[in-house]
């Protein structure tokens, strides 16, 4: 699904409450500040996600909890000064993540962040 460029704010809750075929989301260049939690718990097949080039100051901790089929991570170009330590423990086909463009604070505890298991 294609929600980027759109100026969007905020997103709601169960936008993607019947979609367990989701395969991609692109809410990139937007003006969101931040994601609901439970946004990806109905989407097992969800692969790609584009979360770039918006305002977020944070990611819910289980926010990929459900998403066991992610292959592709944008985060980059946001306000983010950290991310759970958990955020990517239930993405075992994680292959690309970008963080970049972010004003990090890294603390030590974060340096397993894309442990797995």
């Amino acid at each position: 699904m294609y929600f980027r460029c759109n100026q969007l704010t905020s997103i709601p809750e169960n936008l993607f409450a019947n979609t367990p075929q989701l395969i991609e989301v692109h809410l990139n260049d937007n003006q969101l500040t931040s994601i609901p939690e439970n946004l990806f718990a109905n989407t097992p097949q969800l692969k790609y996600v584009r979360l770039d080039n918006n305002q977020l100051t944070s990611i819910p901790e289980n926010l990929f909890a459900n998403t066991p089929q992610l292959k592709f991570v944008y985060l980059d170009n946001n306000q983010l000064t950290s991310i759970p330590e958990n955020l990517f423990a239930n993405t075992p086909q994680l292959e690309v993540v970008c963080l970049g463009e972010n004003p990090w604070e890294v603390e030590k505890k974060q340096m397993n962040v894309f442990k797995n298991g």
